[in-house]
């Protein structure tokens, strides 16, 4: 591995451990975090690796989403409730 190339890999891994987000708790939070991510994606400032670990972490959270969506309706299921019925 060259000089430049490992310099390259401190500073993404400097980056990653310094820069760790808490695990949020809600899929709200979770929403709010990838919309965080997609507009710091969009300044188009950073490096190519830089985004793509914006990217790969916003498609973790978005797995967690669905993961959480699927849950629920699950839930809901069990519960009896069905998606046909309306809330009257």
């Amino acid at each position: 591995m060259n000089a430049n190339k490992f310099i390259q890999v401190l500073a993404i891994f400097v980056f990653m451990s310094t820069h760790k987000q808490p695990t949020p708790s809600s899929i709200e939070s979770r929403m709010n975090q990838i919309r965080a991510l997609m507009a710091r994606m969009q300044k188009d400032e950073g490096s190519l690796d830089e985004s793509l670990m914006l990217y790969r972490e916003a498609t973790a959270l978005i797995a967690d989403c669905q993961n959480m969506l699927e849950d629920a309706a699950k839930s809901l299921l069990d519960d009896g409730v069905r998606p046909d019925q309306g809330t009257e």
